[in-house]
């Protein structure tokens, strides 16, 4: 992550109190945003001392280097924390590969690129670099005059994440049997022997081990093993709380599981929080009640973490067993792009792409391959803003598609076990009949992930996902001569 805009960020150090900001070597830019490094963003607020503090809302906004005057849009703009009413808050988030700030506040919305701003062309924000990937930023959320800018409303910090964590969800059928659905990698037991994968280290520190049944045939007991038919009924426990210290050296991401069950009573509720190690952010937290029949909580997470498990009702917190696995592929749909047209550079492709006919640029994390299609070039060479730029800066411009007048498929596995962007760009370049439909399934299972359809797009338009995993991309012609898909873009 580094400072960029019409001004450049100046390095200075912020003491850890409140003041006059510009005094510290902080720097009022005219004109700021910043470039994404591609790794996860926390964004902590210890100190909030606003003037309207039960109003004010903390976000990012997408930025298009290549146009930076084109103003926020609703769908640009994405709320982090808010409305404050002190603080420590936190928030993780994945920005596009350009961002601003902003704040929403009474008296209006006020951007680190002030020229947005809708009440005034102030700038609400000066920033402070710390070190390479760590910034103050001092926000004033009302401003009389240039002589009230002394940024002591609130203090945030910005730095790039060394860990994450994305919540799955619960499965509540599986109960004790974990075997086929979760520890292909490795899993631990309370009171067992540990059977962890050679990139995890698992510590537990503030618990108590305990064991309700050491052999029973009731199913929310946990396999003793795997495929084993013997079963125990344990856990780690605290009348208060305990830690679960999780590093995942490999710097992949890994599905991580942890198995509760209330075996003894029907009121037990727990709350389980997932910490940054190194920064202590809370990545995520989740409540949990009525598990007297035993649910698996589900993350995928990356780095150094410190699972925080704390007893909100009931005797005391527990969790029976961890287990780990490769990520289950998933697919989010995040929806339709339909300004950018053919000009991706800065809005698309940080990451890699691939054009049809033209370019081969995939990212180091993943591998692409096409079945069942034809290229075709409508023009190798356009000013059509429609037509796709060769390469980031070019001005050179193609048009041109894989196609097939049934059905053909993109095979994309993304091998680092993280969350990716990836946009198709489609254009109905010759007409403005064609329809299709584009399905994105889980390669292994074949389980459709998410299914969406297109018409209308003789103007160009990127359709946007959010991947995980080894997915196939199936892109079936449903009107007009062929189904057609020009890019693909990873972010």
């Amino acid at each position: 992550m580094t400072g960029g805009g019409g001004q450049n960020v100046l390095p200075g150090t912020l003491p850890w109190t409140l003041g006059y900001f510009g005094l510290t070597g902080g720097e009022e830019s005219s004109n700021l945003y910043f470039a994404s490094t591609g790794a996860p963003v926390i964004v902590k607020l210890p100190v909030a001392l606003t003037d309207q503090s039960n109003f004010d809302t903390l976000g990012w906004y997408s930025v298009n280097p290549a146009s930076p005057d084109t103003a926020p849009s609703a769908s640009t703009m994405h709320s982090l924390v808010g409305p404050f009413v002190g603080g420590p808050v936190s928030a993780t988030f994945q920005p596009s590969a350009y961002y601003g700030l902003y704040i929403a506040t009474r008296t209006g919305t006020f951007y680190t690129q002030p020229q947005f701003n809708s009440s005034d062309s102030l700038q609400h924000f000066a920033v402070f670099q710390q070190a390479a990937s760590f910034y103050y930023v001092g926000v004033e959320d009302t401003v009389e005059s240039e002589s009230d800018l002394d940024y002591n409303d609130m203090v945030v910090t910005l730095g790039v994440a060394t860990s994450a964590a994305h919540y799955s969800g619960l499965n509540t059928t599986a109960q004790g049997t974990w075997t086929g659905a979760y520890g292909a990698d490795g899993s631990m037991i309370a009171t067992l022997a540990s059977s962890l994968p050679a990139y995890a280290t698992v510590s537990v520190t503030g618990d108590t081990l305990y064991t309700w049944s050491a052999s029973t045939s009731d199913v929310r007991a946990l396999q003793t093993a795997s495929g084993s038919s013997a079963r125990i009924a344990s856990t780690y426990y605290s009348p208060t709380t305990f830690t679960i210290d999780v590093n995942l050296t490999d710097g992949n991401t890994h599905q991580v599981a942890l198995y509760l069950v209330d075996w003894d009573s029907t009121v037990r509720t727990e709350s389980i929080s997932i910490v940054d190690a190194a920064t202590g952010a809370i990545l995520d937290t989740e409540t949990y009640s009525s598990f007297h029949n035993g649910e698996y909580a589900v993350w995928n997470v990356a780095g150094h973490v410190q699972i925080q498990v704390t007893r909100t009702g009931g005797a005391n917190a527990v969790v029976s067993g961890l287990f780990f696995d490769p990520v289950v592929p998933s697919a989010v749909y995040s929806g339709l792009d339909t300004a950018t047209q053919g000009t991706w550079p800065g809005t698309y492709g940080a990451g890699g792409e691939l054009i049809a006919n033209d370019v081969t640029n995939p990212p180091s994390y993943a591998t692409v391959s096409f079945t069942g299609d034809t290229l075709y070039t409508w023009a190798a060479s356009s000013t059509d803003v429609r037509a796709l730029q060769v390469s980031s800066g070019s001005s050179s411009r193609i048009a041109s598609a894989y196609y097939s007048p049934g059905s053909f498929t993109i095979n994309v596995n993304l091998t680092d076990g993280n969350t990716h962007r990836l946009a198709l760009y489609l254009v109905d370049w010759d007409s403005t009949v064609r329809t299709e439909t584009i399905s994105i399934l889980n390669a292994v299972s074949g389980a459709v992930l998410d299914t969406e359809t297109y018409s209308s797009f003789h103007n160009g338009e990127y359709a946007v996902w959010n991947v995980t995993g080894n997915v196939r991309i199936q892109v079936t012609r449903t009107g007009g001569s062929n189904g057609v898909v020009s890019g693909i873009f990873f972010d």
